[in-house]
């Protein structure tokens, strides 16, 4: 690994030590919340998510890898974190049918929506579907887009495939947030899921 990679690793690291509860807190997660992280990976948003939330709380962890899923369970035991639910869906696919309709106050959904992850324009539809299933009305869904210039998409056709899916769009902020080990300015979009919605 050369300097710089180290270098940038080393903030990204430090960032998800010292900022990601700080930045969680600013896209609105609270205590007591219950929350999903959808596209978990190894659980760098679940751990201080779950930290978050309290013992009031809970943290869906959901991912198609077993591996990743392994680590995040192993995480968090050792960090005592009791309110962690480990879910492994094939994303694309699966109805998430293990979490109840309406029972989500906020979901990240964060480097996930890409060509590279769900290649074709009808699994991402079905996701987020889903998603919105169990989102509670009023609830919100965090989307961070990555990667879209480099698998052919634009932030214009992926924010109107998530209005297409129900939500209505929110804002958009800028903001520090670590990404394949940099820290990088990101686009975070905010999205809600319509009060009186009955979906």
């Amino acid at each position: 690994m050369t300097k710089r990679k180290k270098s940038a690793r080393t903030e990204a690291d430090r960032w998800f030590r010292q900022g990601a509860e700080r930045f969680l807190r600013k896209i609105g997660v609270r205590e007591c919340m219950h929350v999903a992280d959808i596209g978990c990976h190894h659980g760098r948003f679940t751990i201080p998510m779950s930290r978050i939330v309290g013992s009031c709380g809970i943290v869906c962890a959901i991912d198609r890898d077993r591996e990743v899923l392994a680590k995040v369970r192993k995480t968090g035991k050792k960090e005592h974190r009791q309110n962690i639910k480990v879910i492994k869906v094939d994303l694309a696919g699966n109805t998430f049918t293990s979490i109840r309709r309406n029972s989500i106050d906020l979901a990240l959904m964060y480097d996930v929506l890409h060509r590279g992850y769900l290649p074709e324009t009808y699994e991402r539809r079905n996701v987020l579907r889903h998603v919105y299933r169990i989102i509670k009305p009023g609830g919100i869904l965090s989307c961070f887009p990555t990667h879209l210039k480099k698998y052919g998409l634009t932030f214009e056709r992926l924010l109107n495939e998530i209005t297409d899916a129900g939500f209505t769009f929110k804002g958009e902020a800028r903001r520090r947030i670590a990404h394949d080990e940099r820290v990088v300015r990101g686009r975070v979009f905010r999205f809600a899921k319509p009060a009186c919605s009955r979906r």
